[in-house]
């Protein structure tokens, strides 16, 4: 209708408050016929039907635009406070807090889109997700312990919203008020309780209504370090790390594999009153390592069919009355570079296989034998003693007797630039191998030092060379006392040779290329006595060798 002109015959026209003269020419705007009128905006209100929401959830705002002539109710959604990105509010005012919102308080605000500095806001508190425990499990269990001894027990709780794993301990079935457990998880039971069974419990700090049990049998104590006991002899050992501590077994037991790296731990292994026998396997091995660290075992005490192993920096020493027996297919002490063992007495026996080198003892680090004997082992190689890879062995007393190698090296193979010093009243006798060297095989680029002792009834059967001793191409001997000998008179069996085979009493392999210069004159001197060697005759006279 704008722009038309009438002629004006009604008195007045309203529109827009405009009036006009009657006969008056008029134009006519839309103004004239439409009038609008804009609301105006007081305030904004934000409401919720919770004040909470919990990290990873979800709440509903609404807002309410108050003013006057009717304005619209459009408003634009902010979070103000979050800390996590995931923390959002959409265009519909659903707000949502991300699972890893570490805020504790969000500000919710709506603002007018009729008038931008109106705008309402709303405080929400962010609580955490609310856990909830399903399952107590208590671990070991079933488990064993001994009077007064300890077993460490732990808890796992289990549920939704990662409940706290915290517990309470409780102990159920004592007889005794000193049997206790502590908040650790740690059971201590009273040298005089007489529960066989005990039931240890762990309860939630969540929830009161979930726990778990383990069931725990008591039994008397066979090791103990002073008045405690141990149930076992790992248990013992590990107590034992970085201490020195004598270890008493008052009860045959079985023992698995226990390694020892912790240095200067010192322990002293001893049975009570008689001799008490610890069993282990074919691969149970005793290892000790770390520096300053020793193993000593003493009177009345027995491993079997478990060895010893030491390591770098390690010490074992084998005392009368101690013994290691029934080693199979491995040594029953083996000696690594820079580990050392003494052996003061006991005995070494009836360990080791004829498939496997070394039977008694293999040493690469230092071996001294002062007493005891090493008797009755078995390997291919070395039924008694092998000395390898620099290895040093001194015997300054003591017997090796009666081992069988099925190769060579009956009694003792020193090998790989080793030392064997013998010394003293030491003896190797009744030694066999199927081989060279019934007593002592001495291989190439090594040394025998024979200063005193005995080398006598010795076998070196079959083809083989050497009853006594054995010198391969290129070994060192040095001979200022003692004397190498047989039980038998007969020509041929000075040391228990076959008398098809030579150098009964001491057999040289060659000394072409410069062999002979790598002996001492003492030795060459007495080439007429009883040392054979490969291109000279057959005349092995059957009194020995005697400095």
């Amino acid at each position: 209708m704008g722009g038309k002109i009438v002629k004006v015959e009604v008195i007045h026209i309203y529109s827009g408050m405009t009036t006009a003269a009657e006969g008056t020419d008029y134009t006519f705007t839309d103004a004239d016929f439409f009038s609008t009128v804009t609301g105006t905006v007081t305030a904004v209100t934000v409401s919720s039907d919770s004040t909470e929401v919990t990290k990873g959830g979800t709440l509903a705002f609404t807002a309410t635009v108050t003013g006057e002539n009717n304005p619209s109710q459009t408003v634009t959604w902010d979070v103000d406070g979050e800390n996590d990105n995931g923390t959002t509010i959409n265009a519909s005012g659903i707000l949502t807090v991300a699972a890893g919102e570490t805020a504790t308080s969000l500000t919710v605000r709506a603002t007018s889109t009729v008038d931008v500095t109106k705008s309402g806001t709303a405080t929400v508190t962010v609580k955490a997700l609310v856990p909830t425990v399903t399952a107590v499990t208590v671990s070991p269990n079933p488990a064993e312990t001994v009077k007064s001894g300890t077993r460490q027990f732990t808890a796992t709780v289990t549920g939704e919203n990662n409940p706290s794993q915290t517990v309470t301990w409780d102990v159920e079935g004592e007889n005794d008020n000193g049997t206790t457990i502590n908040a650790s998880g740690i059971l201590t039971v009273a040298a005089g309780e007489t529960a066989t069974s005990l039931t240890v419990r762990a309860t939630s700090t969540v929830d009161a209504t979930k726990s778990g049990t383990a069931t725990v049998t008591v039994k008397d104590p066979v090791v103990f370090i002073g008045t405690q006991g141990y149930e076992s002899l790992e248990a013992a050992v590990t107590a034992a790390l970085g201490t020195t501590a004598t270890i008493t077994v008052k009860a045959d037991i079985n023992a698995g594999s226990i390694t020892v790296d912790t240095g200067n731990t010192q322990i002293t292994l001893e049975g009570d009153t008689t001799e008490r026998i610890i069993t282990g396997t074919a691969s149970t091995r005793f290892t000790m390592g770390g520096s300053g660290s020793s193993l000593t075992l003493a009177d009345k005490i027995t491993l079997y069919q478990g060895g010893v192993t030491v390591n770098s920096g390690a010490t074992l020493v084998l005392k009368t009355g101690a013994k290691i027996t029934g080693v199979i297919a491995n040594s029953g002490v083996r000696v690594h570079d820079h580990g050392t063992f003494t052996m003061e007495g006991g005995s070494i026996e009836n360990n080791g296989d004829t498939y496997n080198s070394s039977g008694g003892v293999a040493v690469s680090g230092t071996f001294t034998m002062t007493g005891g004997s090493i008797k009755g082992n078995k390997a291919m190689e070395a039924g008694g003693v092998f000395v390898d890879n620099h290895g040093i062995f001194i015997m300054e007393g003591g017997s090796i007797e009666n081992n069988e190698a099925s190769d060579i090296g009956g009694g003792v193979y020193v090998y790989g630039y080793g030392t064997f010093t013998m010394k003293n009243s030491s003896v190797i006798k009744g030694n066999k191998s199927n081989g060279n060297g019934g007593g002592v095989f001495v291989d190439s680029l090594s040394t025998f030092i024979m200063e005193n002792g005995s080398i006598e009834g010795n076998t070196a059967s079959f083809d083989g060379k050497g009853g006594g001793v054995y010198l391969d191409f290129q070994s060192v001997i040095t001979k200022t006392g003692g004397t190498i000998y047989g039980s038998n008179a007969t020509p041929g069996k000075a040391n228990g040779a076959s008398a098809a085979d030579r150098g009964a009493a001491v057999y040289v392999h060659s000394f072409i290329d410069g062999c002979l210069a790598h002996l001492e004159k003492t030795v060459s001197q007495n080439l007429s006595k009883a040392l054979q060697e490969d291109t000279a005759s057959e005349l092995t006279p059957a009194n020995g060798w005697t400095e």
